[in-house]
């Protein structure tokens, strides 16, 4: 679910006119669910045109109105109507770049790259952007 209860939204809310009635699912996608199932090794490897069903997840990785941002992969897709939405929670699960995340990101897009058959959108060159981003996000 996207948005608080009503008893536990601030008083001014820039985005609430965006957001889904309260207490409905709402379609968004989150890093954690794009990496999850190759970290954790449950996607089959047989046969080929399984895995690259699910393989075509990745190439949200670097559009920029998926997961892609200067500092890495956001927690949530830039297109959500969740993106960055305001609450009173002190912790956002709503799009920022969590380090964590892209660190469990980049083993999953491993885990893909040696045991499953070349994927369109998940490469070497992929991983290896993946990589040079989380790089960049520690320099500052």
């Amino acid at each position: 679910l996207c948005p608080l209860p009503a008893s536990r939204r601030p008083l001014v809310d820039s985005h609430h006119s965006r957001l889904p009635q309260v207490g409905k699912l709402v379609p968004v996608r989150e890093l954690s669910a794009l990496a999850s199932p190759w970290y954790f090794g449950a996607v089959p490897a047989a046969p080929a045109g399984r895995s690259r069903k699910f393989a075509t997840a990745w190439a949200q990785l670097h559009d920029a109105k998926g997961f892609a941002s200067p500092w890495g992969p956001r927690t949530t897709e830039r297109r959500s109507q969740c993106y960055n939405f305001s609450n009173a929670a002190q912790c956002n699960w709503n799009g920022p770049v969590w380090p964590f995340e892209v660190s469990k990101a980049a083993t999953a897009l491993a885990e893909l790259l040696q045991t499953h058959p070349p994927q369109p959108h998940a490469g070497i060159a992929a991983w290896e952007a993946l990589m040079l981003t989380y790089a960049r996000a520690h320099t500052r």
